[in-house]
């Protein structure tokens, strides 16, 4: 098994519902499943036509985890839809996420990746739900998921680099302080 990435596996799916397909399914491709806790920082996105929100601190696609609503998402000025270029998007979520052992931050890289590096890659091995993904070396971000051909299939998959977009997250960080205090305000005035 090579080492330079683990795929994280959710148990469960509702794609494959016979046991056969779940076998299937949960047959790893050079990664193993991670138990909970184990990879902190990693974040489903769920949406659906009443809803888009984050769900922390669970391995489990269907079970477990906490959810946060989504208040704004930020996409790179200057992404290409077409070249898939400047794939890099922030999103905040309505309300402070708390952490526990099973959910933490990642610090962001702000180093170059070095041929022959040791990463980390963790997902829930749809491929396309993989999308946004962390690369990791030595518990810092290096790359997020940005495209590839389904596993196995004797192609790279592309990441976009986090190092070469540091300024930019800084930047929209930075902006959404007084459109973070704005909703707060908001959503104060509403309550009452």
């Amino acid at each position: 098994m090579a080492e330079r990435s683990k795929a994280l596996r959710s148990a469960t799916s509702e794609i494959y519902s016979s046991v056969e397909g779940r076998d299937e399914w949960e047959r790893i491709v050079g990664g193993t499943k991670a138990k909970n806790g184990t990879v902190p920082y990693q974040v489903s996105l769920r949406a659906r036509p009443e809803y888009f929100k984050a769900v922390v601190g669970t391995n489990q696609l269907r079970s477990g985890g906490k959810s946060y609503a989504i208040r704004k998402i930020v996409r790179h000025q200057d992404y290409d839809d077409d070249i898939i270029k400047n794939d890099i998007a922030i999103l905040f979520t309505e309300d402070v996420i708390e952490f526990s052992s099973t959910v933490d931050a990642i610090e962001l890289n702000d180093e170059p990746v070095m041929k022959g590096e040791h990463l980390l890659l963790t997902g829930w091995g749809t491929t396309s739900g993989d999308s946004g993904g962390p690369l990791v070396r030595e518990g810092r971000q290096v790359g997020v998921v940005s495209w590839g051909v389904p596993c196995a299939k004797g192609k790279p998959d592309v990441y976009t680099k986090v190092e070469a977009f540091m300024r930019w997250i800084e930047k929209t960080l930075y902006e959404d302080d007084e459109d973070h205090l704005k909703f707060l305000h908001r959503r104060r005035t509403n309550r009452h």
